[in-house]
């Protein structure tokens, strides 16, 4: 439900601050972002509230346009990718997504459909900045719940306390900031 929030809310924020050349979708035809001088280049928005940086389809994302009637839209084409934790903007990624990047559940009552981490690799581009020291230590890579839990101890919960613990890391934690450096330079505006 946040996602969808946020989806129509920044639509209509665009739409009022480039009345021109951009406005919020009014059909299941349209992507999520519309943009009026050449509607091919429209924007959809994909959300995920889970833990983690994975985002997800529904299933028809995963189904041939020619072989399902129940396709109402191009799914290839750009994507604004957004991921929130609780109500904390984790990340924020723009790309290309080709409909065969997609798929669906093995299950044929499954109701999703996600991407190749190859996708995820070299076609959506992250947006850094200091948003993302928000979000929780968890999120980064060689980090579980009990780490996570030895870190509280410390006063490290977020991403942010991770990245400026003023005292001395165990050669452990160390290793885990040098293993995320990457995603931690993205961190910082």
């Amino acid at each position: 439900m946040v996602g969808y929030f946020f989806e129509v809310l920044f639509a209509r924020e665009l739409e009022r601050r480039e009345r021109s050349t951009w406005r919020g979708t009014q059909s299941k035809e349209e992507k999520d972002l519309v943009y009026l001088p050449n509607p091919a280049l429209s924007v959809e928005i994909k959300t995920s509230g889970q833990a983690g940086f994975k985002v997800y389809g529904n299933r028809s994302y995963g189904q041939k346009a020619g072989n399902d009637l129940l396709v109402k839209k191009e799914k290839s084409g750009y994507y604004l990718t957004v991921n929130f934790f609780n109500q904390t903007l984790t990340l924020v990624r723009f790309g290309w997504i080709d409909a065969d990047d997609w798929d669906p559940q093995q299950s044929p009552t499954g109701q999703m459909a996600g991407l190749r981490p190859a996708v995820y690799q070299s076609k959506l581009l992250p947006i850094p900045g200091a948003y993302r020291q928000e979000g929780p230590v968890i999120l980064l890579q060689g980090i579980g719940s009990q780490t996570a839990r030895q870190l509280a101890d410390l006063g490290i919960h977020t991403i942010g306390d991770f990245l400026h613990y003023p005292g001395e890391l165990s050669a452990r934690f160390s290793r885990i900031r040098e293993a995320n450096r990457p995603f931690l330079n993205e961190c910082v505006d």
